[in-house]
Formats: C-alpha cells, sequence, structure tokens
C-alpha cells in the first residue's frame, strides 16, 4: 500500500490547474527584445520609452510552464500522446534533491497595447490572467514513502517543516507610464512606472509549519494479506478551502472556481517600476541632423551596452474562503487514509470548523536585472538575472515564480527574429529553448531542446503571441526601404 502516490498528486494539479484554467520568469524568449513592445512592460515598465515604435498590440498571448524537481521524464514523453497513461513508463525519481518543489504557471494576455506620446515618453495598458500553483519543501524521505510501498517504511519516524501548497488565480488591469530621465551625450536613462488593479479569482492553502509521522505495524492484522501498516502523524498549521468547494469531487469541476467570484469584489492594487540605463558611444550617429536633442526615432537600437533594473508585483489581493483554519495536533494520532474520503472527515481528522473568513495574499514579487550587449547590428546577447521573493520561511498563501539567470544570443530585426534563451533556475535544471518571430506570429518555448532530446526533463514551457507593430520610418529613404520588416542601420 502506499501512503500517498506522488503521481497522483502531479496529475490532480495538472487536472485542475493547468488543463482546465490552464513560472520562472514568463515569455523568457521575448520579454528583453527591443522590439517586444507591449510585452517588455512586464518585466521592464521603462521599455516602451524611445522605442522604435509607433504603436503596438497584443491581440493574443500565452504562456504556460509546469516545473518540478520530483520527476524527470524520458525522451519522448512530450511527444508521447498521452502523458497521464503514461507517466510512470517516462518518469525517473529525480536523487539530491534537498526539498522537492513544483510549479505550475498559466499566463493570458488580451487585447494589450502601447503608443508613443513623444520623443520622450510613452503610454502602455494591458489586461492579464494569471494562475499559479507552488508546491514547496516536501522532504526527500516524505517524497520517497509517497512514491513507494509504505510497507517498507515500517517502524521509522520522520519530521517535516515549512511544507506548502499554494494556489491563487487572479486577474490585474495596469497602466504603464515611461519617460526619458536623462540624455548627456554617451549616457541615457529611461524610467517607467506600471499601476495595476488587482482582481483575486480563486485560492487554497494547505501549509504545514511542524509536523512528525511514524509507519506502525497494525496490531489488529491477522495476515501479511492484510494491511500491516498504520500512519500516526501530529501536526501544526493551517488550511483553506477555496469558496464554493464543498468535497473533493468539486476539484473535477472547474466553474466552482469562480463560485464566489464577482467583479469587483476584494480589489487590491500592485505596482512594478524600473530604470534603464544605455550607454550610446556612437550618440551623435543617431541624433536627427535639424535637431541635435532629438533622436533618429526609426533607428532599431542605439546603445552599445544597457543595463536594466526593475522590481515587479508588489502589491497583494484578499480572498474570501469557505473555511480557513489552523489546526494543532499536540500528540500522535492514527490517520486513516482510506476513511478521508470528503471535507468532513478532512474537519473531523484535524479538528477543524467551518468559517467563511478573508485572509490576503502578496503579488509574486520579483527583482530583475537586464543586461543587454549589442555585438553587431542586428545581433545582441542579453544576461537576465530574475529574483524571485515571497520564498521566506512561513509563507503560508502567496505563490511564488523561480529564481533563474537566463541567457540569451539573439537575432532581432523589426518583424524578423530569433533567440536561443539558455537558463538555469531552481529546479536545478540548464534548460535551452528557441524563441522566433515571424511578421506579427510569436512562438518559442524557454526550454524546447530539454523536451525534445532531454532524458531528465523537469519542465514543459510554451508561449505564443499575436502582435500588430506600426514602426516610425525614415523618412529619407525611399519609399520601398521604408517597410517595417527592414531594419535602417547607419
Amino acid at each position: 500500500m502506499r501512503f500517498f502516490s506522488s503521481r497522483s498528486l502531479i496529475i490532480i494539479l495538472l487536472c485542475v490547474f493547468f488543463t482546465n484554467n490552464a513560472k520562472s520568469q514568463p515569455f523568457i524568449p521575448f520579454s528583453t527584445w527591443n522590439h517586444a513592445g507591449v510585452t517588455g512592460v512586464y518585466l521592464q515598465p521603462a521599455s516602451i520609452a524611445d522605442t522604435r515604435m509607433k504603436f503596438d498590440m497584443t491581440l493574443f498571448g500565452v504562456d504556460v510552464n509546469v516545473g518540478n524537481s520530483f520527476y524527470g521524464m524520458k525522451k519522448g514523453f512530450v511527444t508521447s500522446g498521452d502523458w497521464f497513461d503514461k507517466i510512470d513508463e517516462y518518469s525517473t525519481p529525480l536523487e539530491k534533491i534537498k526539498n522537492h518543489r513544483m510549479q505550475v504557471g498559466l499566463d493570458l494576455q488580451l487585447l494589450n497595447f502601447m503608443v508613443t506620446l513623444s520623443p520622450k515618453s510613452a503610454l502602455a495598458f494591458h489586461s492579464r490572467v494569471r494562475t499559479m500553483v507552488n508546491v514547496d519543501g516536501v522532504d526527500p524521505n516524505l517524497f520517497d514513502i509517497m512514491d513507494n510501498d509504505i510497507s517498507d517504511f515500517i517502524g521509522q519516524s520522520y519530521t517535516i517543516k515549512d511544507m506548502a501548497f499554494r494556489a491563487n488565480a487572479w486577474a490585474d488591469f495596469g497602466v504603464t507610464y515611461a519617460r526619458e530621465i536623462m540624455d548627456w551625450g554617451p549616457h541615457y536613462l529611461k524610467g517607467g512606472v506600471t499601476l495595476k488593479l488587482v482582481q483575486p479569482v480563486t485560492s487554497g492553502y494547505i501549509y504545514i509549519e511542524d509536523a512528525g509521522y511514524s509507519i506502525k505495524p497494525n496490531p489488529n492484522a491477522q495476515s501479511v494479506d492484510e494491511a500491516t501498516e498504520d500512519v500516526w502523524l501530529k501536526a501544526k498549521g493551517e488550511m483553506a478551502m477555496p469558496s464554493g468547494f464543498s468535497d473533493f469531487e468539486d476539484f473535477e469541476d472547474v466553474e466552482n472556481m469562480f463560485d464566489d467570484w464577482k467583479f469587483g469584489k476584494n480589489l487590491g492594487v500592485g505596482f512594478d517600476f524600473g530604470a534603464v540605463y544605455e550607454y550610446r558611444p556612437n550618440h551623435e550617429n543617431y541624433r536627427h541632423p535639424d535637431n541635435p536633442s532629438m533622436w533618429k526615432r526609426y533607428e532599431p537600437s542605439k546603445y552599445l551596452f544597457r543595463i536594466g533594473l526593475s522590481v515587479l508585483d508588489v502589491g497583494s489581493m484578499k480572498y474570501t474562503s469557505d473555511w480557513t483554519q489552523s489546526f494543532a495536533m499536540n500528540t500522535q494520532e492514527e490517520i486513516p487514509e482510506d476513511e478521508i474520503t470528503d471535507f468532513d472527515a478532512l474537519r473531523d481528522a484535524f479538528g477543524l470548523k467551518e468559517q467563511e473568513t478573508k485572509y490576503r495574499v502578496g503579488l509574486p514579487s520579483a527583482i530583475s536585472i537586464q543586461t543587454d550587449w549589442r555585438i553587431y547590428q542586428w545581433l545582441y546577447l542579453g544576461v537576465n538575472p530574475y529574483f524571485a521573493l515571497r520564498q521566506k520561511k512561513g509563507n503560508k498563501v502567496g505563490t511564488h515564480y523561480m529564481t533563474s539567470v537566463n541567457v540569451t544570443p539573439r537575432i532581432e530585426m523589426a518583424g524578423l527574429g530569433f533567440s536561443l534563451p539558455i537558463t538555469y533556475d531552481q529546479f536545478h535544471a540548464f534548460n535551452v529553448g528557441v524563441g522566433l518571430q515571424l511578421g506579427p506570429l510569436w512562438v518559442g518555448s524557454s526550454n524546447m531542446f530539454n523536451m525534445m532530446f532531454s532524458n531528465k526533463l523537469r519542465e514543459i514551457n510554451f508561449c505564443m503571441g499575436m502582435k500588430i507593430s506600426i514602426y516610425h520610418k525614415n523618412k529619407n529613404k525611399s519609399k520601398s526601404s521604408n517597410s517595417v520588416i527592414t531594419d535602417t542601420i547607419e
């Protein structure tokens, strides 16, 4: 008998929060491009100031990510055609992991746009829906029990500290203003800020502050064919279930997640801010001939090197739960797994009482650094550390991104581009992906090559978008060279 199947846990999370509702930094293949337009404001609000674009609109954008440190999937899993049925066949437990974790994320964008206001300023409006699931702090010993026959662990005792399952879904609607701050010879500085209204949708969490559990022989077992072990547990923690969920079967219907949702209810506020410095040693070549204080706006980029710093998702939101309870089992008690079949049994086992309550959740804050070197005209190399916050011990409810370092060589022109992002993140894995722009279509993955060739695949990622972009043109060039898919370099 298995006390709990970790494969089952992963499948449940995928079904509930991925397929029904659908990361580290979202849109990794494109977010730092000079032609990212409105897509870039989610990573750096200042990015839209002094760009080549008059107007940019994302008609539709999506980024999907699933990552874990429990299992590595063998080559061929992604193309096998039936993930759930073949997960046992393709999975290999990962070793030497201090604390196992998992993340599922969906990022949807719809009808976002930016517009240049003046040679020195720009404005953007954007809407976004995000769903995030984090599982953190799963002790390797517990994972072994979850993944094997529990009878192999009879007579052993273990402890758990700071383990959490968290799930949040919300929407935000923002406005970004960016402008030039300093223009001093080769030194250029711009800044930006985003103010957003946050609409919570649904949330739930289970947090184990401290627990001890042991596997004991069952004294009532009459033969080896009968159950020969009991699970005894003492625990201290807290849990909450989403409004609209009254039994385990409710997780099968995504509509229950919106049972208590109402637009304008429990609104929160958030903001991002950032700045970008550019070193432009050949700045005279990019000045307007009739007005040296103005830049040629049709140039794709004017810097040799740039560095940006941004602070993202500062703020919080408030959720309503049908019940949010702390629990403390001070002495070890037998937990009959087979009898916990509904919420009532779960409440009885942990001594919980149903009550409606509200709790506040912080946005998944992060600090991002963006560095970029223009090697030659349309050839660039970016190095982008991303520091995800909200990961400290005792975080009961707040979901978070994953800390990562991303190195991205790219070829970039208006309407045409290619990137090769190389990422190392908290799942202790190197990912190699690809990003491709063909006119209005942007499509990519932060780990495409891993999905195709790796025998220990830990993450699955895909992103795409459809955009409309209007560029400033060089009026001194012939009409044929004014095409928005041709870069002008002097």
